[in-house]
């Protein structure tokens, strides 16, 4: 009887250890990780998939072969409490084949710094055995992590942006930057402007009601969105009357500068200003009333009035001479250009880091910011010129051109001016005239 009712027991404690075992592994299945639903593309397959042209190679783990179909792939956005990890194991990658990722590339902390925010795409290929990670790492690249069988791989893949020409062309009323944001340009492009025609155009006082603006730019779009502006290509601005046409030329050493439709170079050895001012209050006489002590005197700059704390730029590259208080001139700052030209700039408020006696500075830094220091009624920029020590009216100054086009490069430039003055001329406004990657 013992016999049989051990036997008994022990086929009953058997059946429970099978119905249990049969749980398990159901749960086990039920909890398997499930591939998501594929999201809203946020990268192009064009840019998700193919290798574009000039992708720099990190890490020579062997050729990186475009995925054959079929395969998963599923494109989402970092998000805050996401990881590499997290990603990829919630699309149903195994962790050790993410560990196998992690590990070769901890040395370049791609994918252990993953920015929130940032599209990927995860692809798979069940037959080749292959996860491919494809992470946009800033504006301009992807970074691609790749692991086939045991074999890593990585490489930087630049992004194509999609390059638009826009031509406007219209009259002011007001002012160029009111003009142009009517029409829905940015300030961006009036500031551009206002740099490539700085040597030669005075924004704050020389542009009118009835002047007139043509221009072609660049638009860079990413992914069927507007991202920024890029170069000005080509300027006609008609100020009082007289035309000023701007040509943008890379020649092929690199080197880039806006020129003249003859190739002369718009680049000037000195700025117009070197502040933004809203008027001039004073100019350069030699028979002035003193505002303040009421007697003539020579006043051997201009003064152009501005708000307190407007930067003032160096116009010239040259060395720091001078940096001090002294008595009515208040904070100033002197440089030294070479052997025939100097600068001045007095009343300063204070002076820029870095500026000190002996500093080299560059053509456009700011040296300080617009004050009232020493003997002046209000805040305002006293700017003086100086030629072989002699004081010169700075707004009458003609200064010298830089370099003009190179004549290796001379008859492709003139034929790149040619193209874009016809642009400029016979097509409409208003329109996106070309299109490239």
């Amino acid at each position: 009887m013992r016999n049989v009712g051990g036997h008994g027991g022990r086929r009953r404690w058997i059946t429970v250890l099978l119905v249990v075992g049969a749980a398990v592994w159901a749960m086990g299945v039920a909890r398997r990780p499930v591939p998501p639903e594929p999201t809203t593309s946020l990268v192009t397959p064009a840019v998700a998939v193919v290798s574009l042209p000039g992708a720099a190679p990190l890490d020579g783990g062997g050729a990186i072969d475009e995925l054959s179909p079929p395969v998963d792939r599923w494109e989402g956005v970092v998000g805050r409490a996401d990881s590499f990890y997290s990603i990829l194991t919630g699309h149903g990658v195994a962790p050790a084949r993410v560990l196998a990722m992690v590990a070769p590339d901890c040395g370049k902390r791609e994918l252990s710094h993953l920015v929130a925010g940032q599209p990927y795409t995860v692809t798979c290929d069940p037959e080749s055995d292959a996860v491919e990670f494809r992470y946009r790492t800033d504006a301009d690249h992807d970074y691609v992590a790749r692991l086939e069988g045991e074999q890593f791989s990585a490489r930087l893949d630049p992004v194509a942006w999609d390059i638009r020409l826009r031509h406007i062309a219209g009259t002011i009323n007001s002012s160029i930057f009111e003009n142009l944001q009517a029409r829905g340009v940015g300030d961006a492009i009036p500031m551009k402007l206002a740099v490539i025609f700085g040597w030669d155009i005075e924004f704050a006082i020389d542009i009118r009601p009835g002047d007139r603006y043509n221009l072609l730019f660049q638009e860079k779009w990413r992914d069927g969105k507007f991202v920024e502006y890029g170069k000005v290509v080509a300027a006609t601005l008609t100020v009082q009357g007289e035309d000023h046409t701007a040509i943008y030329y890379k020649d092929g050493s690199g080197y880039e500068e806006y020129y003249d439709p003859s190739g002369r170079s718009l680049t000037k050895q000195f700025l117009r200003s070197p502040v933004n001012y809203t008027r001039i209050s004073s100019n350069f006489t030699y028979h002035r009333l003193h505002p303040i002590l009421r007697v003539y005197r020579p006043h051997l700059g201009v003064d152009l009035a501005a708000p307190v704390g407007t930067p003032v730029r160096a116009v010239g590259a040259g060395r720091v001479a001078e940096v001090e208080r002294k008595g009515a001139a208040g904070k100033m700052v002197r440089i030294r250009h070479n052997d025939r030209y100097e600068t001045a700039y007095l009343h300063l408020s204070r002076y820029a880091e870095g500026v000190r006696p002996g500093a080299r500075v560059r053509q456009g830094q700011v040296i300080g910011y617009v004050g009232a220091t020493g003997r002046a009624t209000g805040p305002h920029l006293d700017y003086r010129f100086y030629v072989h020590g002699e004081a010169v009216n700075p707004m009458t100054i003609k200064s010298p051109a830089a370099e003009p086009v190179k004549e290796a490069y001379r008859a492709n430039f003139l034929r790149l001016a040619a193209e874009y003055q016809g642009r400029l001329v016979t097509e409409p406004a208003e329109t996106v005239i070309a299109s490239s990657r």
